[in-house]
């Protein structure tokens, strides 16, 4: 039976949008209103189905599990002894059955020496790198920048640590405005310029492909068709040059999300892409009302509702978006993110109580700051492996924004 998260303060902060004060009655009918109207998009179900055996023990490394640091309920001073502690052999093989991106960020930049100690762990590594803007002449239709930021020592470390490791740079389309966008999407001689600038930069710098953040959220299908043909022209130029291409989608999260990469979509895309990276983190929720940033079973429905059971042979090339951050909620500032420095303090200093949502499959805890409570929701290890074992149960890989925002002894899990 589907579950609404917190319905009551959902509807108080829709009514306060629209002007109606909790006293007045008009709230019990905008109540009834929103739990007939919602779609999936916005809640989330029972995860029953899932989490009755998400957690194994048996593929732990011992001390994990011997420390009870993956637990419903861990202690906070065993959090700040080993957070910063290797359990595993970090060369030893992944625990994930498919593919595993990591993403690297320039301003977390702890990311660049955590992807070196464990490369074995990751198929491909995403440095945060690369824009490609509209040239300023029609001899130079495109330009690629960023490359500045290309660090040929940090691949060689990593290559020399897993030769089989695939670099891919993000590559984000920057000052396009409609028009230009259209151009790209409507006139395919323009994509295949656009690929073909790009591939030269790849090869430039030995890199084995790109992560394209290029799907845009248009329901009308005349520019929903032309956005998935341009981008198939883009991956198709890029595949046969040898490189990869991995296009980051929103979650689906249900039927009637807006935007979302329908199940048609990949099916067209599939031979052309090599992975989907699937954003299945900041629901809706996380910023209006504490909400879970990643409940399990909107998870779920993100990746079979792109990949039904009719395709799981095809569910290795999605990629399940595992969240290192957090979000700190106050009903004044929204939800403001958090990376792991910030929760170790918030440990230090207020000494909080994590507490297990056994719906969204979440820590969360609370704490007061100058006569305000904050609601936090931050990763742990309990809420990753489960995730990480629903990726291996669905068959789907994994892809972890980023590797510089959380613990160090997450690593072990994978």
């Amino acid at each position: 039976m589907a579950l609404f998260y917190n319905i009551d303060m959902v509807v108080g902060y829709l009514g306060g949008l629209i002007g109606i004060p909790d006293h007045v009655p008009s709230r019990k009918l905008l109540w009834i209103s929103f739990a007939c109207l919602i779609s999936s998009s916005f809640c989330y179900k029972s995860s029953s189905s899932w989490d009755a055996d998400l957690f194994d023990a048996s593929s732990l490394p011992e001390d994990l599990v011997e420390k009870k640091l993956v637990s419903l309920k861990p202690d906070i001073l065993d959090i700040l002894d080993y957070h910063n502690t290797t359990f595993g052999d970090p060369e030893s093989a992944k625990r994930v059955k498919h593919f595993v991106l990591g993403y690297v960020t320039p301003w977390n930049n702890k990311g660049y020496d955590r992807a070196v100690k464990y490369a074995k762990k990751f198929t491909h590594i995403c440095p945060v790198w690369l824009q490609v803007v509209p040239g300023s002449t029609a001899k130079v239709p495109f330009e690629v920048r960023g490359t500045h930021d290309v660090d040929q020592g940090w691949i060689g470390r990593l290559k020399e640590k897993n030769e089989e490791l695939k670099i891919v740079p993000r590559v984000l389309l920057e000052g396009f405005d409609g028009r230009s966008l259209q151009t790209l999407m409507f006139d395919e001689e323009n994509a295949e310029t656009f690929a073909s600038v790009l591939i030269a930069t790849l090869q430039q710098y030995n890199l084995d492909g790109a992560v394209l953040e290029m799907w845009k959220p248009v329901n009308e299908d005349v520019y929903r068709r032309a956005m998935r043909n341009m981008i198939k022209i883009v991956a198709d130029k890029l595949k046969s040059a040898g490189l990869q291409s991995i296009l980051v989608v929103p979650p689906s999260g249900g039927q009637k999300t807006p935007g979302r990469l329908k199940n048609e979509d990949f099916l067209f895309l599939a031979d052309s892409i090599a992975l989907f990276s699937v954003m299945t983190y900041d629901h809706p929720l996380t910023y209006s009302n504490a909400g879970p940033i990643a409940p399990l079973q909107w998870m779920v429905d993100s990746m079979e509702s792109i990949a039904t059971d009719k395709e799981k042979s095809k569910r290795k090339k999605l990629l399940l978006g595992l969240n290192h951050y957090g979000y700190d909620f106050t009903p004044k500032a929204g939800a403001n993110a958090i990376v792991g420095t910030t929760f170790l303090e918030h440990l230090q200093k207020y000494q909080p109580t994590l507490e297990w949502d056994a719906v969204g499959r979440e820590h969360v805890y609370k704490y007061r700051q100058e006569n305000t409570q904050h609601v936090v929701h931050f990763p742990s290890l309990r809420s990753l492996e489960e995730r990480i074992t629903l990726a291996n149960r669905l068959g789907t890989g994994v892809a972890i924004w980023d590797l510089g925002q959380g613990l160090d002894y997450f690593f072990d899990l994978l």
